[in-house]
């Protein structure tokens, strides 16, 4: 679970996502709210948090000035989650799309009927970026032909999955990356992971509070640390034979998150070892984030897991054995 302290979710976004906050905000005081709105960033930072309020205050009945909800009318009075009027569209258990015929069955026929408790309805799609392309095509029908009264919110960790129709047809509402204060914050009373070690993880994943918090909770943190340590000496000092690549491509390709978790922590060693180094070339970190970024592209589209991993180790070691030990040789 995401970390958070004793303040609220809806606390939390509003402090680390001012700009969207005041977005939303704005049009719900201005009653100006358009058809479809794309909540962009990176995961964790409370974007369906943001999405869940602002549906709230969109469903609820008050005709008064106030642009917020007024916690009495009918439509309040429903948890946000088990609104009847709001629509949430989600992935199904084991499965990594969203298909077309969700779309149609669970947008479409729903946003053509009439509202059953006030007068807005609402469509709310959490990982927008795992529709399948047919399925973007059925839902780009209710986005150009938007309902009366109907909003869909689309968020998304990154926008490049969605075809450029979909993108243009939402305004667009960006989640900023987190600073350190703000990550730090989050964390500030977990008891497992000390003070000092927060920036390192702040920088291994991006920000990414959700990543950062599997990784800290890990039951395999502390073996995953020692297993990045080794493999990273090992790459860095040529000392990787085929059978220990193959032994290390067994093991690491078993689970997919524990591989997710390693290949973080491997990054960060290799660029904390290099850094040590004045002498070893800059180019050498940038071809490894290169050579790891792309196992994890093979590994998420189904490739073969083990040989994706056995292929970028070897020229790993190519790529960082040579200039690692030459600027070594140097600085003796």
């Amino acid at each position: 679970m995401c970390p958070f302290l004793v303040e609220d979710r809806l606390a939390v976004f509003r402090r680390e996502q001012p700009q969207a906050f005041q977005i939303l905000k704005n049009v719900l005081s201005r009653k100006a709210v358009s058809p479809a709105y794309l909540f962009n960033g990176p995961q964790g930072l409370g974007k369906e948090t943001a999405a869940l309020w602002f549906f709230r205050n969109l469903l609820c009945e008050s005709q008064n000035d106030q642009p917020l909800a007024c916690d009495s009318c009918s439509s309040c009075q429903y948890p946000i989650r088990n609104h009847p009027d709001l629509h949430i569209v989600k992935r199904p258990n084991r499965k990594r799309t969203i298909s077309i015929q969700q779309v149609r069955e669970e947008i479409r026929v729903p946003v053509s009927r009439k509202a059953f408790v006030g007068q807005m309805k609402g469509v709310f799609i959490p990982e927008a970026e795992s529709l399948t392309l047919p399925a973007q095509n059925a839902l780009l029908k209710t986005l150009e032909d938007p309902q009366a009264n109907t909003v869909v919110v689309l968020s998304v960790a990154s926008v490049q999955p969605l075809l450029p129709t979909v993108r243009s047809r939402c305004i667009r509402v960006p989640f900023r990356s987190l600073s350190f204060k703000d990550f730090a914050h989050r964390f500030a009373s977990s008891e497992e992971i000390a003070s000092s070690d927060l920036y390192e993880l702040f920088i291994i994943t991006g920000g990414d509070v959700l990543l950062a918090d599997q990784i800290i909770h890990s039951d395999h943190a502390s073996e995953l640390w020692q297993q990045a340590k080794d493999l990273a000496g090992a790459l860095l000092d040529g000392t990787l034979s085929p059978i220990a690549i193959s032994k290390w491509s067994d093991l690491l390709s078993k689970e997919l998150d524990y591989l997710r978790q390693f290949l973080l922590l491997l990054l960060v060693e290799l660029r904390n070892r290099l850094e040590q180094n004045v002498f070893s070339e800059a180019t050498a970190y940038a071809e490894a984030v290169h050579l790891i970024s792309r196992a994890q592209q093979q590994v998420e589209a189904n490739a073969n897991r083990r040989l994706a991993l056995e292929v970028a180790l070897i020229k790993l070691q190519q790529v960082l054995c040579s200039p690692y030990n030459k600027s070594n040789q140097l600085g003796n």
